[in-house]
């Protein structure tokens, strides 16, 4: 989750430059049951951002008037 945060603050910043956003999941984005991170040469099993948190991070970003929503 904390990466779709961080897209979130930088994806503000071009919010407030005036320029219109909107935010597409893909396919890995949303409850991944395979999301890790890396440290070294060690593999560590994160949490997926959850589909009711997804919405809530980009709901500013075009996704909370979407038509249409895949997820």
């Amino acid at each position: 989750m904390i990466n779709h945060q961080r897209v979130a603050f930088h994806l503000k910043r071009v919010l407030d430059s005036g320029k219109k956003v909107f935010v597409v999941p893909g396919n890995h984005d949303v409850a991944n049951g395979k999301s890790v991170r890396y440290q070294e040469d060690q593999t560590f099993t994160v949490p997926s951002v959850s589909k009711e948190e997804f919405e809530k991070i980009y709901e500013d970003y075009g996704y909370g008037t979407a038509i249409k929503r895949k997820i």
